[in-house]
C-alpha cells in the first residue's frame, strides 16, 4: 500500500513541476532547433497542454530578438494553431519594437506582412475595443520608429494594412 502511495505522490510531483517548470533560456532552445530539428523542439514545447510553448509567446511578443530568432525557426514546422499563436504575438512584437520584428515579415515569408500587420491574429484574441487599441498602438510604433532605409519599405506595407483594417473594423 505504501508503494503504491509513493508512487502516486511521486507521479502528481513529477506532473506539476513538469507544468511550472521554467522555460529553457533562449540560446538553449535555438541550440535544441540546431541539434534536434526545430519540428522536434515545437512538438515537445507542445506536449503537456502547450505549456512551454505558450511559455514562448510573451518573449516573441516583447520583441526579443533571440525570441523573434526562436520564432521564426518554430513557425516553419508551425500547425495552424501555433502558427497563428506565433503570429499573434509576432503583430504583438511590431508595437514594441518594430525595428525588431520587420525584417522578419515579408510577403512570401512565413510571418506574412498582410497577415501579421492587419493583426488579423490578434483580432481574434482581443476584444473589438482591445484591437482598436492595438492598432493605435502599432500605428504610433511604426510611425515614430527609427528605422533603416531598407525597412522603410515594409513600414509603409506595415502601416497600409493596418489602415485597411480600421475601415474595416469600423
Amino acid at each position: 500500500m505504501n508503494r503504491i502511495l509513493l508512487s502516486i505522490s511521486l507521479a502528481i510531483a513529477t506532473t506539476a513541476s513538469a507544468s511550472t517548470a521554467r522555460l529553457a533560456s533562449c540560446e538553449t532552445v535555438k541550440q535544441q532547433i540546431r541539434e534536434e530539428g526545430a519540428q522536434h523542439v515545437l512538438d515537445r514545447m507542445w506536449a503537456n497542454n502547450e505549456t512551454e510553448f505558450m511559455k514562448v509567446l510573451p518573449h516573441v511578443a516583447a520583441a526579443e530578438p533571440c525570441w523573434l530568432e526562436v520564432a521564426d525557426s518554430l513557425k516553419t514546422v508551425a500547425d495552424a494553431g501555433a502558427s497563428e499563436s506565433l503570429g499573434a504575438a509576432m503583430s504583438r512584437a511590431l508595437t514594441k519594437d518594430p525595428q525588431r520584428a520587420l525584417p522578419y515579415l515579408s510577403s512570401e515569408g512565413r510571418f506574412p506582412i498582410e497577415l501579421v500587420c492587419a493583426g488579423s491574429q490578434v483580432e481574434t484574441e482581443e476584444s473589438a475595443a482591445g484591437f482598436k487599441r492595438w492598432g493605435k498602438s502599432t500605428q504610433i510604433a511604426l510611425q515614430n520608429a527609427k528605422l533603416p532605409s531598407q525597412l522603410e519599405a515594409k513600414r509603409q506595407q506595415c502601416l497600409g494594412e493596418l489602415a485597411k483594417q480600421e475601415r474595416r473594423v469600423k
